[in-house]
């Protein structure tokens, strides 16, 4: 059994739920995005809603959330691409989803 520690993972609040994220990629990647398509993220993929039943919790059309949610995992696919490479050239960098910034060295 592996010991977890709260301060090993990333916590988010999306309609009252508590989300927690360990792998710190992703989480960091999470961040870039509006809230609004972090949310459609969070609700689809970790707490297994469907479009239907995320554009009924969001006020939303179902077809805006499919959308959505197609838009934000190719933004999250291009932010960890860009992290990784910017990660093989400089130990501990973060950049925008531009590769350009807003570049941090953490």
């Amino acid at each position: 059994m592996l010991d977890e520690y709260p301060s090993e993972q990333t916590h988010f609040h999306v309609q009252g739920y508590d989300v927690a994220i360990e792998n710190e990629d992703l989480a960091n990647a999470l961040t870039v995005l509006p809230d609004d398509k972090r949310d459609i993220v969070l609700l689809a993929y970790f707490l297994d809603m469907n479009d239907q039943e995320i554009a009924d919790k969001l006020d939303m059309v179902r077809r805006t959330v499919q959308y959505k949610r197609a838009q934000s995992l190719k933004e999250l696919k291009k932010e960890m691409e860009v992290n990784e490479d910017c990660q093989q050239r400089i130990p501990f960098c973060t950049a925008g989803a531009d590769g350009q910034g807003p570049g941090k060295v953490r």
